[in-house]
């Protein structure tokens, strides 16, 4: 993960903690575009196979209870279940990936106490962050595409007869 995105994280809420972020738990990686909804293009968003334990369910609340939280969508990459949630960017953020990193005090200080110096490029940062700023720039990282529906939504779709399709609007 880029030094860009263990930055950006933090920010999302004070309620993510680390174990949401490890793959052990679920967590299949942080991305910041997503070629499905290319609407939500000022968006963060964080993957996690879905299957339900108590610390899946433990997350999913506390990830729809930050400020940042949009939506969360269940899509399906590659034949496994994903939940998708997304967030809204924050200032800070939008700073960091407009490679100006311009963040306040009170979230680069956010950003220091979620690593808990476990992280020896957060480190290195936060030590030096004129050395590390500009070292970098921010690439996105792109959701895959979703799989096709599966057949039992395709197959079972309600069919629109011919002669509704030819009422032109405007006509009683």
């Amino acid at each position: 993960m880029s030094l860009h995105f263990k930055a950006i994280i933090p920010l999302l809420g004070e309620g993510i903690t680390l174990d949401d972020i490890d793959p052990k738990k679920g967590f299949i990686g942080a991305y910041s575009y997503d070629l499905n909804r290319p609407t939500l293009e000022t968006h963060f968003f964080l993957l996690y196979i879905f299957i339900t334990t108590n610390f899946s369910i433990d997350r999913d609340k506390r990830l729809k209870s930050l400020p940042t939280f949009r939506s969360k969508k269940i899509v399906h990459i590659k034949g496994f279940s994903i939940a998708c949630y997304a967030f809204n960017n924050t200032e800070s953020i939008n700073s960091i990936v407009d490679d100006r990193w311009f963040v306040k005090d009170e979230d680069r200080l956010r950003i220091f106490k979620f690593w808990n110096f476990t992280d020896k490029s957060i480190n290195q940062y936060m030590l030096h962050p004129e050395a590390y700023i500009f070292s970098e720039t921010f690439e996105h990282v792109a959701i895959p595409l979703w799989d096709d529906p599966p057949e039992y939504q395709t197959k079972y779709q309600l069919d629109v007869p011919k002669w509704m399709t030819t009422i032109k609007p405007g006509r009683s």
